[in-house]
């Protein structure tokens, strides 16, 4: 948002107020009610769907090269959007991927599991994140060696790491389909 559309700190900030809610409002409030009426399998496989339309989303989000074109319209139309499919996919899948790491642990080892889960998703996100900015940028350098102007390429490297991120997402949820048993204990 900084580099791309202009926005400064504070705005940036304020513009992932909607996603950075809606995640918490779903997965505090709605997520186990869904968990228990859709089940845990289900709840994941249709969070990484979502995940992945929404990263999908956010590669088609144009720089704004334009002083008239108005970064409103284009948070709007793209981005808020992208984020809103983004952030459900995140909520219908966290619990889920939780319960299901857990759910065939012993009960003296839940805790060992829970912490095993989440340290593994913290340090997947920062390689996940470190993975994308490198291709970014890598694929940005090109594509300013070759003529393009910057702005352009560092928004085509931003396009390439969503799609990276998508194809990831996709390969979770079929992942999810084939070896998540569908009769782990709720």
């Amino acid at each position: 948002m900084q580099q791309i559309l202009h926005y400064g700190p504070l705005e940036s900030g304020l513009a992932l107020l909607p996603m950075t809610g809606l995640i918490m409002i779903l997965m505090i409030w709605m997520m186990p009610k869904l968990v228990g009426k859709i089940g845990i399998k289900e709840n994941l496989i249709i969070g990484l769907a979502l995940l992945t339309i929404g990263m999908i989303l956010f590669s088609f989000t144009p720089e704004n090269t334009d002083e008239n074109n108005s970064n409103n319209f284009i948070f709007m139309v793209y981005v808020l959007p992208a984020s809103i499919i983004s952030a459900l996919g995140m909520a219908f899948s966290y619990i889920p991927v939780l319960t299901s790491a857990v759910s065939n642990a012993r009960n003296e080892h839940i805790g060992i599991a829970s912490g095993l889960v989440n340290t593994t998703y913290q340090v997947g996100s920062a390689l996940g994140l470190a993975i994308m900015v490198a291709v970014s940028t890598a694929h940005s350098e090109y594509l300013v060696n070759i003529g393009m102007n910057t702005l352009e390429a560092i928004n085509n490297g931003f396009h390439l790491s969503f799609l990276g991120a998508a194809i990831i997402s996709a390969i979770a949820a079929v992942t999810s389909v084939v070896f998540i048993n569908t009769k782990t204990k709720r």
